[in-house]
């Protein structure tokens, strides 16, 4: 089994591999939360370029026209480009987005676009882009092959908070000549924000953890994750980073009993009811007692989301707050 993709940003690609072999049946997506739609030009916006942009981590990306011809390197960089720029200028888009970002749930049009398998400097060369975005994890060897090739890149650190995602979209858009799109888009998120907040519910102090299970390990989320801040905003407590966990930990069975959350997030099997996570917890016998297993409050994430370290932190907060409500329902409904 290839290591976990793990939620904490330092390590956000592990847990990809992890799950992405139990991920392999006939994907149902659920519904798209209203987000702004992206246009299909940018003609309309004023150009501002040659302009220079500076990188968090240092150096500066020189751009002397509005790229035309954009690769991102990855699925979370995919998230926030997608949210502001058009399919007809990137260049093409890494496989690992079609299962990792939020073209695996909606992938007009930006399915058709051609893909690449790796980072590679000749693979990404080969397909001639103007920009590549990727993140300060990527290969420096690459990001060196290119630079030397004339390709201009611009490197971002991976967040490992909201905050930090949307100061990525100001970055991403500032280099792409997009501001305007991209303030409306982050005025939109706040409104989601907030709304989440004010009708949190009976969601209010309810612990939960987010867990997955390879077969053979089991991890969680505790403090300074992406997932924290989605439990955050869905108005739950974070049971892993009150039990002092920080950062993406290995969770023994035992220290999962002890926790005892009243909630488990999972991965679900692209967008499924039920994944293999979800089914081990269900079955396993050391598990029992837990509360969340005896009051079936498991409840399952597209695996796009429950990763998600990008400003589809929101839709994860989203999609998590309306499930825990209907599960919410169902039990004062069956009286558990």
């Amino acid at each position: 089994m290839s290591p976990l993709r793990l939620l904490a940003w330092i390590l956000p690609l592990v847990l990809l591999a992890l799950v992405s072999l139990s991920y392999l049946r006939k994907e149902r997506r659920p519904a798209a939360p209203a987000e702004p739609q992206v246009a299909a030009g940018i003609e309309d916006e004023a150009s501002g370029y040659p302009r220079d942009v500076r990188m968090p981590e240092g150096g500066t990306a020189h751009l002397t026209e509005r790229p035309k011809r954009v690769v991102v390197a990855n699925a979370s960089l995919m998230d926030t480009v997608t949210a502001i720029w058009p399919p007809s200028r990137l260049a093409a888009i890494p496989v690992q987005a079609l299962t990792w970002s939020t073209i695996a749930r909606r992938p007009e049009p930006f399915g058709a676009l051609p893909r690449f398998e790796r980072f590679d400097a000749e693979e990404i060369f080969a397909l001639k882009p103007d920009l590549v975005i990727c993140t300060t994890l990527s290969s420096a060897e690459t990001v060196s092959a290119l630079q030397q090739a004339g390709v201009t890149v611009f490197r971002l650190p991976l967040p490992e908070e909201l905050d930090g995602a949307r100061r990525d979209l100001a970055l991403i858009a500032t280099v792409l000549g997009v501001e305007a799109r991209a303030q409306e888009f982050d005025e939109r998120l706040q409104e989601r924000i907030e709304a989440l907040i004010r009708d949190v519910g009976d969601r209010t102090g309810l612990r939960a953890a987010f867990y997955v299970h390879d077969g053979s390990e089991g991890w969680s989320s505790g403090a300074r994750t992406p997932a924290e801040e989605i439990l955050r905003i869905a108005g739950l407590d974070n049971a892993t980073s009150s039990a002092g966990h920080i950062g993406s930990v290995r969770l023994s069975f035992e220290e999962l009993v002890a926790m005892d959350p009243e909630l488990i997030v999972v991965p679900s099997a692209f967008g499924e009811e039920d994944g293999q996570t979800a089914a081990l917890l269900r079955s396993e016998s050391a598990l029992a007692s837990m509360q969340a297993v005896k009051r079936n409050r498991i409840v399952p994430l597209h695996p796009s989301l429950f990763a998600t370290s990008s400003i589809e932190i929101v839709t994860a907060a989203e999609e998590l707050a309306k499930a825990v409500d209907e599960l919410l329902v169902s039990s004062r409904r069956n009286g558990r």
